[in-house]
C-alpha cells in the first residue's frame, strides 16, 4: 500500500485549518485527489486523512493518532541510516518513553538550546535523545540534562549523539547517577574521549554530583590539557581528592588549554572548611588566571 509520506505529499501544505473533523476534511481532500487523477496513484483517502490529523494533533501538543513507526521522521538532510538492531531499539524506546518522544517531536528542526532538566530521563529517554541529536543536532549550542536518572548506560547514548553536535558550547550532565550502570568503570575515559574527539567547541561542562573519582578526573584532565575551547568545568559534589586536583592543575597549566574556572565545592576530601591551609595549598597549584572554587 502507499506510504504515509506519499499520502501527505502535496496535501498537508495545502490544508489551512488548525484541526477539523474527518468529515469536513473530506471536502478539502477529495477534490485534490480527483484533480490528481485516479486518487493520486492508488492513494487511499483514509491514509491522507490519517496523515493530516497526525500533523494537526502534533502541532497543538496532543497525542498522535498514528503509530510512531508509520511517521515520516522530522529531521535534517540525509541522516545516517540505522541498522536493524538499532532501529528495533529505537522503536522500543519510542513505545516506552512516549512522553519524551512526543516532546522531542514537537521541537523546531533548527533548535539551538535544549533543556530537559528534571524530566526523570532514563535509558529509553536517552536513546530518543541520541536519535534526536543524530538527526537534528547540527545547530545545537546548549544541552541541559541535569537532575535526571541517567546512569552510565544512558550516558553512552548521549555521548553517541554528541558526535552530531559540532556547534555545542554548553553541556550540563550534573546530578545524574553516572557512576551506576554498565561501563561505569570507564566513565572518565568515555567523557574524556568525547570531549577530545567530538566536542571541539565546548566551553562549559557541568558534571557535579555524578560520582566522578580521581581516576575519572585523570582522563578528563588529559583531554582538557589540549582542549582550546573548554573554559568552565563543574565537579562539585563528586569524590575528587587532592590526587585528582593535581591532575587538573597540570592540565590548567598547559599553554593549549582555555580553562579558567574550576568548581570543586562539596568534595569532602578537598573542601573541608576547617583545613584553610590545605585550601591555600591547592589554590597554589593552579595558574593565577584560573578561578578555583572549593
Amino acid at each position: 500500500g502507499p506510504s504515509l509520506s506519499l499520502a501527505l505529499s502535496g496535501v498537508i501544505e495545502k490544508v489551512r485549518f488548525p484541526l477539523i473533523s474527518p468529515e469536513k476534511l473530506r471536502d478539502v481532500v477529495q477534490p485534490m485527489m480527483q484533480k490528481g487523477g485516479g486518487g493520486g496513484g492508488g492513494m487511499h483517502e483514509a491514509l491522507v486523512l490519517e496523515g493530516y490529523q497526525h500533523h494537526a494533533l502534533m502541532r497543538i501538543g496532543q497525542p498522535s493518532n498514528v503509530a510512531p513507526d508509520k511517521c515520516r521522521p522530522r529531521c535534517g538532510a540525509n541522516p545516517e541510516p540505522l541498522g536493524a538492531r538499532e532501529d528495533q531499539q529505537l522503536l522500543q524506546a519510542r513505545a516506552s518513553a512516549v512522553r519524551t518522544y512526543r516532546w522531542l517531536q514537537g521541537l523546531p528542526s533548527n533548535v539551538e538550546r535544549l533543556s530537559m532538566s528534571g524530566m526523570q530521563l532514563e535509558v529509553d529517554d536517552a536513546i530518543l535523545v541520541e536519535d534526536f541529536l543524530r538527526r537534528r543536532g547540527r545547530n545545537l549550542v546548549e544541552l541541559d540534562l541535569k537532575s535526571n536518572r541517567l546512569d552510565c548506560k544512558a550516558l553512552l547514548h548521549i555521548l553517541a549523539g554528541l558526535r552530531h553536535t559540532p556547534k555545542l558550547a554548553g553541556l550540563a550532565l550534573g546530578e545524574n547517577p553516572l557512576w551506576q550502570g554498565a561501563a561505569s568503570s570507564q566513565l572518565g575515559k568515555l567523557l574524556g574521549d568525547t570531549l577530545e574527539q567530538h566536542c571541539p567547541k565546548l566551553e562549559r561542562l557541568g558534571l557535579g554530583g555524578t560520582g566522578l573519582q580521581d581516576d575519572d578526573v585523570k582522563f578528563l584532565a588529559a583531554a582538557i590539557k589540549s582542549h582550546s575551547s573548554l573554559k568552565q568545568l563543574g565537579l562539585s559534589g563528586c569524590k575528587v581528592t587532592r590526587t585528582g586536583v593535581e591532575s587538573l592543575a597540570l592540565a590548567a597549566g598547559s599553554a593549549r588549554t582555555a580553562l579558567h574556572t574550576l568548581v570543586l565545592t562539596r568534595n569532602p576530601a578537598v573542601s573541608d572548611p576547617e583545613a584553610a591551609g590545605q585550601l591555600d595549598a591547592l589554590r597554589a597549584l593552579f595558574p593565577p588566571h584560573v578561578a578555583l572554587r572549593i
